[in-house]
């Protein structure tokens, strides 16, 4: 187990542990916020007074936590422009409905962001599960894709499988805003199987950048059919769409093929990338040639 696995482990522990109803606020007038430290490894916690006359105390506690902490030395993990579309209460039961912000950003955060926001709905008086929608779905485990379902406020939002995965640090790279070059992203994904890690690249890819200023070439339609490393070439099978909806002329071609090869030789298995549409190599893309394997690109870097 690595350093950073172990870490991100005990976070989900402190996850766990942190839940729980506060007894010393004096009552439902006050609500506990659940945030995480700058370091990102231990949970810590802030009140509000609910105002006189708020007629839903776990729609205020929520909104209250998407505004973010007070405290200086106190981190929000919730995606920045995360909404809340509504609370439904059943009993002891909150069905908390988020907007598709929530459920995006890197994958060694969600488990803290789910974690937050459980632990706050949880420490509502008279609320004892919660059940966590975006977009009015199901919230899945990062694994395997499954409904991660009800939770009580000592569940862990993880599953076997999250628990063998390791977090590994990765190289995207987007466009500048001139749309001239190529910048890249640091960026940790959690990845259960190494032999899987193209893909990955590709699907947070796929996803666009998270920085400001950054903007992505490459379709949100376009499907990875399938991406394997064969001595030290990444072969990368994409869906049509890469050349249909391609857009911004010669330039975002450009940019576009290389985008995806500079992203996958930043592995260290991986010196070329071929490019297949439908299984295919492609001779042209308007004035690329893909029937041939292509080394990185670091003309196209803004250094």
């Amino acid at each position: 187990m690595t350093k950073k696995t172990a870490a991100f482990l005990l976070c989900l522990a402190l996850l766990l542990t942190a839940c729980g109803k506060s007894t010393e606020n004096g009552g439902s007038n006050v609500v506990t916020l659940y945030f995480m430290n700058q370091e990102q490894n231990a949970m810590v916690t802030e009140t509000r007074t609910v105002p006189d006359g708020t007629k839903d105390v776990a729609e205020y506690a929520l909104r209250e936590l998407l505004n973010g902490p007070q405290a200086s030395d106190h981190k929000r993990v919730i995606p920045e422009n995360t909404r809340l579309l509504g609370v439904e209460l059943d009993g002891d039961l909150a069905k908390v409905n988020l907007s598709a912000e929530f459920d995006t950003g890197d994958d060694a955060a969600k488990p803290m962001s789910r974690g937050t926001l459980k632990n706050t709905v949880c420490a509502v008086d008279g609320i004892e599960k919660v059940l966590i929608l975006v977009d009015g779905k199901e919230l899945t485990y990062l694994s395997t894709g499954e409904p991660v379902g009800i939770l009580g406020k000592d569940d862990l939002i993880t599953d076997t499988e999250k628990l063998e995965s390791e977090i590994i640090n990765v190289t995207l790279y987007f466009a500048d805003s001139n749309a001239m070059y190529l910048v890249p992203e640091k960026r940790q994904i959690v990845s259960k199987d190494s032999s899987q890690l193209e893909l990955a690249i590709m699907n947070e890819l796929l996803k666009g950048p998270l920085s400001d200023g950054l903007y992505a070439v490459v379709s949100p339609d376009v499907k990875v059919l399938s991406a394997k490393t064969e001595r030290g070439v990444c072969f990368v099978n994409l869906s049509s769409d890469f050349i249909s909806k391609s857009s911004g002329g010669s330039a975002g071609e450009l940019l576009s093929v290389y985008s995806i090869v500079n992203s996958l030789c930043e592995l260290k298995d991986v010196d070329k990338v071929q490019i297949l549409i439908e299984g295919k190599a492609t001779e042209s893309f308007g004035s690329l040639d893909l029937s041939e394997p292509l080394k990185k690109n670091k003309d196209l870097l803004n250094n």
